[in-house]
Parts: C-alpha cells; sequence; structure tokens
C-alpha cells in the first residue's frame, strides 16, 4: 500500500458528534470503552455491492494498532475480499 505514513487532515471526513450523544465520543475502540482522544484514523472499505463506499474510524494511540492488528489475524484471513477493500488509508492525523 502506498498510504504508510499518511497524514490526514482532521478538518476533513471524520465522523460527526451526534445531539443524541452517539458516537462517537472520541476513540472509537468498540471492544471496550475508551474516552481518549483519537491520534489515528483508519479510512475503511468494503467490497462486494458496496465497494466505492468508505467510512473513516478514529482511534487513539494505544487502540489504533489493535484494530489494525484484529483486521490482519482475524478478519482478513477468513474474508474473500483482498486487504485493499477493507483499508484504504491509515495514519496520524494532522491537528
Amino acid at each position: 500500500m502506498t498510504s504508510v505514513g499518511t497524514r490526514y487532515d482532521s478538518g476533513v471526513g471524520l465522523p460527526e458528534v451526534h445531539e443524541d450523544g452517539d458516537r462517537p465520543r472520541g476513540c472509537q475502540w468498540n471492544r471496550s470503552v475508551c474516552v481518549a482522544s483519537p491520534t489515528h484514523f483508519i479510512e475503511w472499505g468494503t467490497h462486494g455491492d458496496n465497494a466505492a463506499e468508505l467510512t473513516t474510524s478514529v482511534y487513539c494511540a494505544r487502540h489504533y494498532p489493535l484494530e489494525l492488528s484484529y483486521y490482519t489475524e482475524f478478519h482478513i484471513r477468513n474474508c474473500d475480499g483482498p486487504v485493499s477493500a477493507h483499508v484504504g488509508k491509515y495514519g496520524e492525523i494532522r491537528f
């Protein structure tokens, strides 16, 4: 991938805060509660019928590598789609 080391402009494409208090609350790690400030992003893609849709998730420095590790260790091994269909861009958020 050519996106290694990519910096993300925090003013573009980050998830919006909803008035009802629903996500995001900071780090978007969903396997436990994390209220740390996000420092990294992952732009997720899909494969199949929704291949053109991209979503951006933000993570703290602790959960960012764990989320990437989860996908490389578990999801991608059992998925027919290529890695490039799952992760478009990733890296540090530039504030």
